[in-house]
């Protein structure tokens, strides 16, 4: 049977897709014909029906561009003593952002646009995620056995070095670290919503409704 559009009617009701007939918009099956309209109700299917992959896809490999020629830069940023923490968040913002605008430019609507470039930053994160927390496995297992392999070399000389060199924090180091906390907890929340945001000015730019 050819299914048939889905048509708003005033008095909060839909026409089934299948059979045409009057239906509640919250229904979970069409009283005529019986078929589940419940997929088609959830907040989920909605969502995944507005995702275009392909334009997802393409943001993958403008991340992946960015973050390639970003990491290349990383070694003279470190070696001229620039701050890397910053220079980390301008690649991770830059990644997100032109990313999520290439993912909107291939959506019909602002909304679009936000999903879009939202699904670009869960999946970058996710992957940023996976390879941080492999890394991070390799290098306390490293450290773990580089410490090992010299526990037992000047454990008593270090110790009185440490108690003797042992200095009380002031405030000024005090109010460092909270600002550089901050500024670790600040950096993946805005470059995470620059998703969001590039998805829909790249729907703007092509003309995208609300």
């Amino acid at each position: 049977m050819r299914e048939m559009p889905i048509k708003k009617s005033p008095k909060d009701t839909i026409f089934c897709k299948y059979c045409g007939s009057k239906i509640n918009q919250d229904a979970q099956f069409c009283k005529k014909c019986g078929k589940s309209l419940q997929e088609e109700n959830s907040l989920i299917f909605r969502i995944n029906r507005k995702i275009n992959f392909f334009s997802v896809l393409l943001g993958l490999i403008v991340t992946l561009i960015i973050f390639f020629i970003g990491i290349g830069f990383l070694g003279t940023v470190i070696v001229n003593g620039m701050d890397v923490l910053l220079y980390i968040f301008l690649i991770l913002f830059s990644m997100l952002f032109f990313g999520g605008l290439t993912t909107g430019i291939g959506s019909n609507t602002i909304k679009g646009g936000l999903i879009n470039g939202g699904t670009l930053s869960i999946i970058t994160f996710l992957i940023l995620g996976f390879i941080v927390g492999i890394l991070a496995f390799i290098s306390i297992g490293l450290a773990a056995s580089i410490a090992s392999a010299f526990s037992g070399f000047g454990t008593s000389s270090a110790t009185t070095a440490a108690t003797s060199n042992f200095n009380v924090p002031n405030l000024s180091d005090s109010l460092d670290s909270i600002f550089l906390l901050i500024k670790i907890i600040l950096i993946p929340i805005i470059s995470f919503l620059a998703g969001f945001g590039g998805g829909a000015v790249g729907a703007w730019i092509k003309g995208g409704r609300l």
